[in-house]
């Protein structure tokens, strides 16, 4: 995943930088640009630059502005020849910034579950509060048995609020 995020980064600054230097070197003078033209660099450099600004702190609605501005400027742009391979490479990180944020999203999904349970303590069935209170005594989390440090507010596994365990056992 880390090799994947780096990919993507790298290559949407290269592109940013092409975008910019192209804009730079041609001379850009938006009177001389026509309607069709702004609607085409709307949907194409402009549309997949900002999309790839935007992924860095989104990757996930990044990579769809770039992916959505990519197909745009093919419905709207006549990229002919080679024209349309040379746009879908300039899209190209837009995927990656979409296989960073699946592969992110899965990870974060699969952390709390696990196949066989054994990372996620389970309470016992039918406890009493003093079980709770004996295992919060011991440094424990009331609710799923996990450990926790006197500084925790909230247990790290389950969540619950540790404060309000230790007065209110009976209702957890």
């Amino acid at each position: 995943q880390l090799t994947v995020r780096w990919a993507e980064r790298i290559s949407s600054l290269i592109f940013t930088g092409v975008f910019l230097l192209m804009f730079i070197g041609e001379g850009f003078e938006p009177a001389e640009v026509k309607p069709i033209e702004w609607v085409m660099l709307f949907f194409g450099p402009f549309g997949l630059v900002a999309g790839m600004i935007l992924a860095w702190w989104k990757e996930g609605l990044g990579g769809a502005v770039i992916l959505l501005s990519f197909l745009a400027s093919m419905v709207v742009g006549d990229y002919s020849g080679s024209g349309a391979g040379v746009m879908l490479v300039c899209a190209s990180p837009g995927f990656l910034f979409l296989l960073s944020w699946i592969l992110s999203r899965s990870a974060e999904m699969s952390k709390g579950i696990s196949a066989s349970g054994e990372d996620i303590p389970q309470p016992p069935s039918a406890e009493t509060p003093e079980a709770r209170q004996a295992r919060n005594a011991s440094g424990m989390c009331p609710k799923c048995g996990a450990p926790v440090t006197p500084t925790d507010k909230n247990c790290p596994s389950c969540r619950a609020n540790l404060e309000f365990a230790e007065t209110h056992l009976d209702q957890l």
